[in-house]
């Protein structure tokens, strides 16, 4: 049995549950108040219910779960339909919000007054804004493989601690510390560069691609 067919089986089966054996009000899909705040749909629901349908049909026949308009399937909880990933996806941009803020008011604060503690300040900042951004990209390019995100994390502000105290206590050397975030800044957009155009590649339609890169 081959995907295609089990696809149109499973939604030729619920039309003619939905508008052949049901009643007239057992078709009228009704909303949640959160559902309409979201503007979920009848259509969005036949999908959700189709995609899980589809789950079980290859569970039973022991065939791997595919992804569904390139995402894996997850229970959807409070009207959001990928609960985990929309949690974390919300962390990352805590972090980045946190980290950037500072980053800037370092800059502020060093520009405003030139002072060895503001100085530092507004590298280290810098630098740290930068290791930052690595660190949640890699948590999406590396989604998959929990012990390599965690060891490029432990690397990152190893990296970042030993950073600070070459340039506190060794010797405050702006060649190397200029060069330190150029490396890690461009290596942070290749990375990115790439995995952007990889998605792009996966897209479905080609029609959409340059909306999605502009918009990413």
């Amino acid at each position: 049995m081959n995907r295609p067919s089990v696809l149109t089986g499973i939604l030729a089966v619920l039309c003619c549950f939905d508008r052949s054996l049901a009643s007239s009000g057992d078709q009228s899909y009704v909303r949640s108040f959160v559902e309409e705040s979201i503007t979920w749909s009848c259509k969005r629901e036949c999908k959700y219910r189709c995609m899980w349908k589809t789950v079980e049909a290859f569970s039973r026949d022991n065939l791997s779960i595919p992804q569904f308009y390139g995402k894996w399937p997850f229970i959807r909880l409070f009207g959001i339909q990928e609960p985990a990933s929309s949690g974390f996806s919300f962390l990352n941009f805590l972090a980045q919000l946190i980290f950037c803020l500072t980053s800037w008011l370092f800059s502020t604060l060093f520009h405003a007054h030139d002072m060895a503690i503001t100085e530092a300040l507004d590298y280290f900042g810098a630098l740290a804004f930068i290791l930052a951004s690595i660190v949640t990209m890699q948590a999406r390019v590396f989604f998959k493989y929990q012990l390599l995100r965690h060891a490029c994390t432990v690397f990152l502000v190893g990296f970042f601690v030993n950073h600070v105290r070459y340039m506190s206590f060794v010797k405050f050397d702006y060649g190397y510390n200029m060069m330190v975030a150029v490396f890690f800044g461009e290596f942070a957009r290749t990375v990115q560069v790439c995995r952007l155009y990889h998605d792009l590649d996966n897209a479905s339609s080609s029609l959409l691609n340059p909306i999605l890169f502009l918009i990413r």
